[in-house]
């Protein structure tokens, strides 16, 4: 069920346009960033949140780069409008205090 929910979630995102990138549930202080990647539990917890991160990033620049490409000034602007919006809500995300 928790798949499925996940999966409607992603489907929602792209169809409506806006990535959220999941927040891993392990809080690590800056002081043990180094401990903490030694620690297999906090490793293991963390690495399919990333992969996740990766696949959405991925597939959210293969759109950007699948959209058609302006034929006019107008639509230029547009385009770096829409492509500074998708990035830098991106990320915003990966700079967040508790990422």
């Amino acid at each position: 069920l928790k798949q499925f929910s996940t999966h409607i979630g992603n489907v929602i995102q792209k169809v409506s346009g806006n990535i959220k990138l999941p927040v891993p549930d392990v809080c690590i202080d800056a002081k043990d960033v180094k401990k903490a990647a030694n620690d297999l539990d906090i490793v293991s917890k963390l690495k399919p949140v990333l992969d996740k991160w990766i696949h959405m990033i991925k597939d959210r620049l293969e759109n950007e780069l699948a959209k058609p490409k302006p034929v006019n000034p107008m639509g230029e602007i547009q385009f770096w409008k829409d492509s500074n919006a998708m990035l830098s809500a991106l990320y915003e995300q990966i700079t967040m205090p508790n990422i």
